[in-house]
Formats: structure tokens, sequence, C-alpha cells
């Protein structure tokens, strides 16, 4: 048997366990990176969702867009005829008509395109046939716009706090700190004790054999001293310059995670207000287009009204569904970014009912 206790380098359970340390700890941080990546994709798959449904609904809007101006154009063509209107007028509406047209089959190939690309990163294929069910549309629709109760200075210090890759980052710098101490020990003489016994047998090589009262036993040192250090002082600067690079990249991932937060809190108020202002603005243009119905059935009013009035009513609506899903899609990013976006077993997030 044999026995050997390194006494310069080498010595100290931290220095003999680093290895087994650095594992342990490397698979923390895989676990912690396997769990925002979970939260990263549960969020990318609901915002593609509902970014096809928002290409879905501007098809829908378009469509209805095309139909009031094919009704138009049907009463003014009829005007046209009984000398109520220009030829120059009709065909100033005729224009309009087909470049809603135009729209409306763009939009669809959007969605179309939307739904494809939404099939593949779902790892199905895009000859498989699905269509979205819009209850999540009318939902998101119902409630309207959900704001987080806290203040921006509130959801900094939250994230701060949850977010896991954040404490990977301080760990990497304490992971980098025992380096420097693996490295300094490096430089070190090695110097060991070897402590050996030796237990003769009789005759042959069973255990009964052995003979107690002929052994041996042995204590040394073993030196071995530093001729050449430019190896090792080497590694121990270059743990010293690692340790500030992961210092530095600690501190900017933390200045990254305040941006994240700060521009998904910008997005929500952002898509608050298109969506206030789209609000308004349909409403604005529902009496507009009425308005000028009315008038277009009494042979009154200008085809140029008509057009505007029906344009801007079709782009008011699409711009508040777009408003209400990016408001939906950023609440999301708020809730990842500041660390509280919990995932479920079965992929789908915890609902914050303190929001």
């Amino acid at each position: 048997a044999s026995f050997t206790q390194p006494l310069l380098r080498g010595r100290g359970r931290k220095i003999a366990l680093e290895n087994l340390t650095q594992a342990e700890r490397n698979l923390l941080y895989e676990v912690r990176e396997f769990t925002r990546y979970r939260k990263t994709f549960a969020v990318r798959v609901a915002s593609n969702y509902y970014s096809v449904l928002r290409n879905k609904d501007a098809v829908r809007n378009n469509h209805r867009g095309v139909e009031s101006f094919e009704l138009s154009f049907t009463r003014e063509k009829a005007f046209e005829l009984e000398g109520e209107r220009t030829p120059g007028e009709v065909r100033r509406l005729e224009q309009s008509k087909l470049a809603r047209e135009s729209t409306w089959i763009a939009s669809i190939n959007r969605y179309q395109e939307s739904l494809d690309d939404y099939k593949i990163l779902l790892g199905l294929s895009t000859d498989a046939k699905i269509t979205l069910d819009d209850t999540e549309l009318d939902t998101i629709t119902e409630t309207g716009i959900i704001m987080p109760e806290m203040t921006l200075q509130q959801a900094t210090e939250i994230a701060l706090v949850t977010r896991l890759d954040l404490y990977t980052d301080i760990d990497v710098v304490q992971d980098a700190e025992r380096k420097i101490l693996v490295a300094a020990n490096g430089l070190l003489p090695k110097m060991d004790l070897l402590i050996t016994s030796n237990i003769n047998s009789k005759s042959g090589n069973r255990p009964s054999a052995l003979d107690f009262s002929n052994r041996k036993f042995s204590a040394g040192v073993d030196l071995q001293l530093p001729f050449d250090q430019k190896p090792k002082r080497n590694n121990y600067r270059r743990a010293l310059i690692d340790l500030e690079v992961k210092r530095r990249t600690a501190t900017l991932n933390i200045d990254l995670a305040k941006l994240d937060v700060r521009n998904a809190w910008r997005s929500l108020e952002q898509a608050k207000r298109d969506y206030e202002i789209g609000v308004l603005s349909v409403d604005l243009n529902l009496l507009r287009v009425e308005e000028v119905n009315l008038k277009a059935e009494l042979g009154l009013g200008s085809i140029l009204d008509q057009v505007d009035a029906q344009n801007d009513l079709t782009n008011a609506q699409t711009a508040v569904t777009n408003a209400l899903v990016r408001q939906k899609i950023s609440l999301l990013e708020f809730w990842r970014d500041i660390g509280v976006l919990y995932i479920k077993e079965n992929g789908q997030w915890e609902k914050l009912s303190d929001v």
C-alpha cells in the first residue's frame, strides 16, 4: 500500500476537487440555460401564433374593404348611367377598388407565408393542413390592453433578482476566481509526502499466507524544484485576465438585462397608445363611412370622400388588431425579461393573476 500527500503544489481540498466542482457547476449552468430557452421558445411560439392571427384578421378587413368598394362602385356606376356622375369620378373609384383588391391579395399571401413559417416552427410539414382558431384573438380583443401593475424601477429590480442567466454570470466570475487559486497553486514547487507499506507472504497467493511479522514501512519526501515556470506563469496571467473578462461580461449582461426590460416597457407603452388611438380612429371612420354612404345614396358627396373614408376605416381596423397583438407579444416578452414567466411541464406558461 502507498500513500501520497501533497504538501505544496496540489495541496488542499479545493484544489483536489476543482474538476468535480466545475463539472457540477457546468451542469447547473446547462439547467439554467435550458430553463431560459423554454421561456424564450414559448414566447416565440406564442408570438408567431398571434402574428398569424393578425395577418388573418388583416385578410378579413381587406376583404370587407373590397366588398364595400364593390358596393360603392355598383352604385356610382348606376349614377354615371343617369348622368349624375362623371366617368372620371367613377374611374377614380374603380381604381381605388382595384388597389384594395391588390392589397387584399397581398394580405392573403402574407397570411399564407406566416402560416407556413409557423408550421416549420412547430416541426410540421408545409403541406400539413391546419387552421388556427380565432378564439384567442377574440379573447384578447375582449380583454383589451393589460398593463403590469408595477413601475419600471420595480420591474428592473425584479429582473436582477429572478433572471437565472444573471446568476450564471455571477457564478462564472466565482469560477474564474477559483481558477486563479488553482493557477497560483501550480506555481508552487512539487513536494509530496510518500508513505509505503509492504507485507510479504509465506507461500502462495492467498490472503491467509500473509506474514505480518515480515513487513516493511518506508517514508520520504518527493521534491521537484520548478526551474522553468514560464508556462505556469502564463497560465496564471491568463487566469487573471479571464477574471477581468468575466467581470466585465457580467456587468455588460446586467446592463443588457436592464435594457431588455426598458425596451419591453417602451413597447408596452407604445402599443397601448397605438391601440387607444386605433380604437378612436375606427369609431371616427365608421361615422365617416356612414355619412358618405348616406350622401352617396342621395347622389351627393364626392367619390374622393368615399375612397378616403373606406381606406381609412380598413387601415384603422387593421391597426387596432396590430396594436393589440403587439401589446400582447410585448407583455409576454416583458414577463420573460423580468424572469417571472414560468413554463409548466406541458409547455404552457403560468397565468399571472397578480398583474
